[in-house]
């Protein structure tokens, strides 16, 4: 299978879960195994099209989903520096700190445009992204590895 077809699916699944369990961003672990997997252009074409997306079908004014992505890909840059990037702990302590921007992002948007949220429990919603995003990592990463087939071009 070739990278852009495992990509096109993975942001079709997480379109999809995204539908199904609102307020969850699906894509995020894919976005962190892109900035471990692949050349920088690749990652920032496909950070562009899933900021569009998200901004698309999302009701918060623009510029949520861009804060909440370049935080993502800045603590990674800068979790690389004391973790190894495919350490389990790492992506643990990225998915937790990651979590906690959403909700508090989601708030924050949310009384600036005068939005009412639903009255979940902070804690539900919190762990919820948490173990999704270790999740989904590790399964994308290990998929990735496995599945994707580098084309080699004969000089």
């Amino acid at each position: 299978m070739s990278a852009v077809v495992f990509w096109v699916a993975f942001g079709m699944l997480g379109v999809w879960i995204q539908f199904f369990a609102p307020g969850l961003d699906a894509l995020a672990p894919g976005l962190v195994v892109s900035l471990q997997r692949e050349h920088w252009t690749r990652t920032f074409w496909l950070l562009l099209a899933w900021i569009l997306v998200q901004e698309g079908v999302g009701s918060m004014a623009f510029g949520g989903v861009v804060m909440l992505y370049g935080l993502l890909v800045g603590g990674f840059i800068l979790g690389c520096r004391l973790f190894d990037e495919a350490n389990p702990l790492f992506m643990l302590i990225l998915g937790l700190g990651y979590s906690l921007l959403l909700i508090v992002s989601q708030y924050i948007l949310a009384g600036l445009q005068d939005v009412l949220l639903p009255s979940r429990p902070l804690l539900h919603v919190f762990l919820a992204q948490s173990l999704y995003f270790v999740a989904a990592w590790f399964i994308a990463h290990s998929l990735y590895g496995r599945k994707v087939v580098r084309r080699v071009r004969s000089l």
